[in-house]
């Protein structure tokens, strides 16, 4: 009885080694597969994010060069802007003192036809 129970002890203690031994190569196979998942999710990702630097970089540069020109457009009509200011100003100041001459001639005139 004695040798019938170590019997069948040995014959449980073999079943869970080999139910052991299946579980662990059961968990390796997994675990190499979950590995090489993340492994290729990870050149995935460098791969995105070069590829997000690249695109960003040729927007970054087109928005730089597109700033540039909007600046050098707005400083060429600003120039023209104040130039036209200034004629406007000098045309305003020139029949300011036109009128101005006209107006005291007329006085003059005036003052002296009363005076005679």
């Amino acid at each position: 009885m004695e040798i019938e129970s170590q019997e069948q002890t040995k014959q449980i203690d073999e079943s869970h080694l080999a139910h052991v031994k299946e579980l662990e190569t059961s968990f390796q196979t997994k675990m190499a597969i979950e590995v090489a998942r993340f492994q290729k999710l990870q050149e995935d990702l460098e791969r995105e994010r070069e590829e997000w630097s690249k695109q960003y970089k040729i927007v970054d540069e087109r928005h730089s060069h597109e700033t540039e020109s909007k600046r050098g457009q707005f400083e060429i009509t600003r120039a023209e802007n104040e130039e036209e200011r200034n004629r406007i100003m000098v045309e305003k100041e020139t029949e300011f003192r036109s009128t101005n001459k006209i107006s005291k001639g007329s006085l003059e005139r005036a003052s002296d036809q009363q005076n005679d």
